[in-house]
């Protein structure tokens, strides 16, 4: 296919338009869309769904503030924390003192 051809192919293209709806089908479309009732399992589904992208973005929200303001965990190498060293000491003197 040469570049004439093609470039009168795609002419012939853009010209196409689809054909425009009558008002009838338009109102006939609206109105079986309205008819659709909306069940207890579709209410469910859809507060369900808005409550976990409600939830996500909380999520989501919390970890960047507390990236921007420095309060992110260093990355831990297995070793234990302070606290769980205090708490493991304390446990055996219990353990000693029985």
């Amino acid at each position: 296919m040469n570049e004439d051809s093609f470039n009168a192919l795609e002419r012939r293209l853009a010209d196409l338009r689809p054909a425009a709806l009558s008002p009838d089908v338009t109102e006939h479309i609206a109105r079986r869309l309205g008819e659709l009732p909306l069940t207890w399992g579709d209410r469910l589904l859809a507060g369900s769904m808005a409550a976990g992208a409600l939830a996500a973005a909380l999520i989501f929200a919390i970890i960047l503030l507390s990236a921007a303001a420095g309060d992110v965990p260093a990355r831990s190498d297995g070793a234990h924390s302070l606290a769980q060293e205090r708490i493991m000491q304390e446990y055996d003197l219990l353990l000693a003192r029985q």
